[in-house]
């Protein structure tokens, strides 16, 4: 709806929430990657001003890595295929593979060593 309105999907950070979804999340991650959306567009903005980005807890980064915070593999699968840079780090410094290792996520981090 918001892309038929003109919402610019390359501006925004509709792909980073859609990778974290908890019902269609595969389904919407692939059709905005359809749409151009760009699977490492880092997540900064939408923080208020004065805001200091080393007080959260998570960091920010790419879908790729809301979708491994949130143990989604099938969004994993989906941004690695569109061709999800592997080695962009959060805002915390963090890799995907990192953030991986320290959620002990095996699944995740099988899937990434098969896609380097």
């Amino acid at each position: 709806m918001f892309l038929d309105r003109g919402a610019d999907i390359l501006r925004s950070d509709i792909l980073y929430f859609a990778s974290g979804r908890r019902r269609n999340a595969v389904e919407v991650t692939n059709f905005l990657l359809s749409r151009g959306a760009d699977p490492n567009r880092l997540r900064f903005d939408g923080l208020e001003p004065g805001w200091s980005i080393s007080r959260l807890k998570d960091g920010l980064g790419t879908p790729l890595h809301y979708a491994i915070r949130r143990h989604r593999l099938d969004v994993v699968l989906a941004l690695v295929k569109a061709g999800a840079d592997l080695s962009v780090q959060d805002t915390l410094g963090r890799t995907p593979r990192m953030l991986a290792e320290l959620r002990h996520n095996a699944e995740v981090l099988a899937l990434l060593d098969a896609h380097k």
